[in-house]
């Protein structure tokens, strides 16, 4: 029977400001970064429970790694070089830790964007009458419910104006090859709370994408 259970989910965000200045060892990730014909050389933070990195924070290596930088993919601790480092090197950077949201018992995540239309007279007359779309802005919405009396941090966020890190792996941790986590930055548009007389409390978050910088969502694979 194909499918995974929903229950198996697992939820989590931000708990604390990022852990400051620590040295981290780099080693080569699983597979490397291709554009078009292009490799780019990707190496990536030994430790899985510290790849969320600070972009505020930077990264600063070791003087001998002197290979071009590519880019820096901040939610999953990894850097992609021009050319190959050729060795595990280390880096002081910040890192985020994350929490489960407890009390969760469901969620939706949207990923989509708007789809323009540019159908023009020629086009329409040389594919026989047809719409012709591309692809405009992307978003990703997300919301979770969760019952009651386990903090106010949503509730914090939305009222300091401050962005929140959430990711959710469905299938939870050990999802098979075709699961992985999503995460990203996000802003709380909505902390709503409901209660009925036969029923428990709960709450309900809403987010939306905050698209500041290049890299503010992503999907991580699962690996074995």
């Amino acid at each position: 029977m194909g499918g995974k259970a929903a229950y198996k989910a697992l939820i989590k965000s931000t708990s604390t400001a990022p852990v400051a200045a620590l040295v981290e060892l780099f080693v080569a990730a699983p597979s490397n970064l291709v554009i078009g014909a292009i490799t780019y050389y990707s190496y990536r933070v030994g430790d899985a429970a510290r790849r969320i990195l600070s972009r505020s924070a930077g990264l600063t290596l070791e003087a001998w790694v002197t290979d071009e930088i590519f880019r820096v993919d901040w939610l999953s601790g990894t850097i992609h070089f021009m050319t190959d480092p050729a060795g595990n090197f280390e880096a002081s950077t910040s890192f985020f830790t994350t929490v489960e949201v407890i009390g969760a018992n469901s969620y939706t995540l949207d990923i989509g964007g708007d789809v323009l239309t540019d159908t023009s007279f020629k086009s329409a007359r040389e594919n026989g009458g047809y719409q012709t779309r591309v692809t405009g802005l992307h978003d990703v919405s997300f919301s979770i419910d969760r019952f009651t009396d386990y903090g106010q941090e949503f509730l914090d966020y939305k009222r300091n104006r401050e962005r929140v890190l959430v990711e959710v792996t469905p299938g939870g941790e050990a999802c098979g090859p075709y699961g992985g986590t999503y995460r990203g930055w996000f802003v709380v548009e909505t902390d709503g709370f409901s209660g009925d007389v036969g029923d428990l409390e709960s709450e309900s978050i809403s987010f939306n994408l905050d698209g500041e910088f290049e890299e503010s969502f992503t999907f991580i694979p699962w690996e074995a």
